[in-house]
């Protein structure tokens, strides 16, 4: 505990520095802001130009917009050569089988 006071006592007997003058702070304060404001703005444009670069890129690369969605189990579309299943057998009487005809001779 005894060297922390007299730390601190060795400390605050030494004098401060000098302070700034208030044209040197304004120009400190100035520099800073000018800095501040220049990241800044590259920062918003390169924000645009993201922006920008999401918008584009579809439009540059054929995007197609998702299919509408339908209600309940998502369908294929249909392609147009696209034809339905031939009706199922009637499973009654057949018709009889011909025999194979066989050459004359």
């Amino acid at each position: 505990m005894n060297e922390i006071r007299t730390i601190c006592e060795l400390a605050l007997d030494e004098p401060g520095p000098p302070l700034r003058d208030g044209a040197t702070a304004l120009a400190i304060a100035r520099r800073t802001t000018a800095r501040r404001n220049r990241l800044r703005a590259a920062g918003s444009g390169l924000a645009a130009a993201a922006v920008a670069g999401v918008l584009v890129t579809p439009a540059i690369g054929g995007w197609r917009s998702a299919p509408p969605r339908t209600r309940g189990r998502a369908r294929r579309p249909r392609r147009p050569d696209w034809r339905p299943p031939p009706p199922p057998r009637r499973l009654g009487r057949r018709a009889p089988m011909r025999r194979p005809r066989t050459a004359k001779t």
